[in-house]
């Protein structure tokens, strides 16, 4: 049963516990945190993961940690990283806020008004990230082991800025990189059920069969003969690349994945993916060429060494062979394709199916160090993602006290409430990191930076404007009648 609560401080005070735990992580000399979990406690300073794991004891402060988790996550998703610094933003801006005697209402919009601005002011601050050196110095901001942030930059040198970097086991405890053939969509699992490496949020299937349909899988009988080639073939590794597929067979696969009948993962890539993906994996696809779905033959379903997927995307190691095969084929296609928006197109995908993708290889002396040092290479690849895709400015929170100082220039006699406080707020972490000894010269990503205000700006303006809770509780009283 869920009671109607009101205690805003206490909602705030559970926010501010679980942003102190987020934002402790900050910078080259940010704490660490222990997280127990099932099957192997781990030591990171993953914002994310940190977010991710929280969970107050009393029901009020947990609705708060709330807030913490919703920002870290938009900030995952928007940035790939930085979800430390919007953990900070969030609880500053709230901070401030209790400085001001203003409508909670009129505060939100003035906020995010405010932040808005601010992140017009950074923008220009940006610069173009340029050659290895480059994307080393920012890779190691977030990786900061050398030898991370030195082969992430190898690979962009060598694979160029659009260059997927996975992350992987070593066998030993070295580190190295290494580059193989690999075909990358842009479409993650349809469920997080599907997940098997839960310390990256990933699907990883290996020497897996390929089903891929053109035609919405409306029920469970259209699924039939792939699962009993899979049962004759005694292979339970199944990827699902679909067109539609109705959500009572989504949940079908799903329930059977978790009590380990199979090993499965479905992906809705773009339509025109479709061939690609049967292409590179000797695969037909189901729903044309004459194969409809009780006519499905164990030839008709492909076959991929390794496929990972996270949320937002789909790595399968390809066959050189097929993928040269089906780049060439559509590359026929592009040459006797007038219209240039088409051509170009169809240019993209036959450079993607020929692409080589760099494998992060991560060694440790012990499972628990090689799990840390996972998580920063993960964070470092996102940095660099993001500050390829938009510069970088200065780090530190240096480019922040910069647009601080423009603001109070730019608003003297006329600044809001809302100004006050994002003013005050992007100078939190300037403050944290010059108590720290001396900083080297660090650039930070535009695209997390912005993002980071913008996200928490928003959550913040939320909070404000949040009054009541329905907090679920247990009915004693039931219970022990019961």
């Amino acid at each position: 049963m869920k009671y109607l609560q009101s205690d805003v401080q206490k909602i705030k005070e559970g926010l501010y516990e679980a942003a102190d735990a987020v934002s402790s992580t900050l910078g080259p000399e940010g704490m660490n945190v222990f997280i127990e979990e099932k099957f192997a406690p781990r030591i990171t300073n993953d914002g994310a993961r940190i977010a991710n794991s929280l969970n107050l004891e009393d029901p009020l402060r947990n609705a708060g940690a709330y807030f913490v988790k919703s920002v870290s996550a938009k900030q995952n998703d928007d940035a790939g990283d930085g979800t430390t610094t919007a953990s900070l933003f969030l609880q500053a801006i709230l901070k401030e806020s209790e400085k001001e005697d203003v409508s909670p209402a009129v505060l939100r919009r003035e906020i995010m008004s405010a932040a808005r601005r601010a992140v017009s002011l950074l923008e220009p601050e940006a610069q173009k990230v340029e050659g290895k050196e480059d994307i080393k110095k920012v890779a190691l901001v977030s990786a900061e082991y050398n030898d991370i942030a030195e082969l992430i930059a190898e690979a962009h040198e060598s694979l160029g800025k659009d260059a997927f970097i996975t992350v992987e086991d070593s066998k030993d405890d070295s580190t190295a990189l290494e580059k193989m053939r690999g075909y990358e969509l842009n479409a993650g699992y349809l469920s997080p059920y599907f997940i098997t490496d839960f310390s990256m949020a990933r699907s990883v299937l290996e020497d897996c069969q390929v089903a891929v349909f053109s035609k919405k899988v409306a029920n469970i009988n259209h699924l039939t003969r792939v699962l009993d080639i899979m049962k004759s073939t005694q292979n339970n590794r199944l990827a699902l690349f679909v067109d539609e597929i109705d959500d009572r067979v989504l949940g079908f696969l799903v329930q059977n994945k978790q009590i380990n009948n199979i090993e499965v993962v479905v992906v809705h890539p773009l339509p025109e993916a479709l061939d690609d993906i049967a292409g590179i994996t000797g695969a037909t696809i189901i729903g044309s060429s004459g194969v409809e779905f009780r006519a499905v033959k164990e030839e008709h379903l492909g076959k991929a060494e390794k496929i990972i997927t996270t949320n937002a995307s789909c790595l399968i190691l390809t066959d050189p062979i097929k993928a040269n095969n089906q780049a060439m084929k559509i590359s026929a296609e592009a040459q006797n394709e007038d219209n240039m928006y088409l051509k170009e197109r169809l240019e993209k995908r036959a450079a993607r199916l020929r692409g080589e993708i760099a494998v992060l290889k991560i060694g440790a002396a012990n499972d628990m160090s090689r799990e840390h040092k996972k998580d920063k290479a993960d964070d470092a690849i996102h940095s660099v993602r993001a500050a390829l895709a938009e510069g970088t400015v200065a780090g530190a929170g240096i480019a922040w006290k910069k647009v601080a100082k423009q603001m109070e220039d730019s608003t003297k006699g006329r600044e809001t409430a809302g100004d006050r406080i994002v003013r005050r707020s992007i100078l939190y972490p300037s403050a944290i990191l010059g108590t720290t000894r001396e900083l080297p010269d660090v650039r930070d990503a535009l695209l997390v930076e912005k993002n980071a205000l913008l996200n928490a700006a928003e959550a913040a303006g939320i909070f404000l404007t949040t009054k009541y809770a329905l907090i679920e509780k247990n009915d004693e009283k039931n219970i022990n009648q019961s």
